[in-house]
């Protein structure tokens, strides 16, 4: 019949091995919780970018606006001579890119 010391020693190895087993359990835990505190900080932070977009963008628009039309104050990324939003560069224009405040070459005098 085994001793009682050698059955409590074994017992002892058996907790110890559980007890390293959890201790594992927690530090992947930890781990796994630093990476979800990281992805939410992430994810915070590009919220916050997604809402200052359009917030920046009407600050814009309000300032075009009381600046009011025709000042000049609204033309932005046009051409080099101030065409307005979406127009050629005098680089890519061609022939029939009349700019809009010369009279346009269409042969009807």
């Amino acid at each position: 019949m085994p001793s009682v010391i050698a059955l409590l020693e074994c017992r002892e190895a058996v907790a110890r091995e559980g007890f390293e087993s959890w201790l594992e359990a927690g530090r992947e835990a930890e781990e796994h919780v630093a990476a979800a505190r990281q992805r939410v900080d992430h994810a915070r932070i590009a919220r916050e970018e997604v809402l200052r977009a359009p917030a920046e963008e009407g600050e814009v628009a309000a300032r075009r606006a009381e600046s009011g039309p025709g000042t000049g104050s609204d033309r932005g990324a046009g051409g080099a001579d101030g065409d307005g939003w979406g127009a050629r560069p005098a680089s890519y224009r061609t022939p029939f890119d009349a700019p809009s405040d010369q009279p346009s070459d269409d042969g009807a005098r």
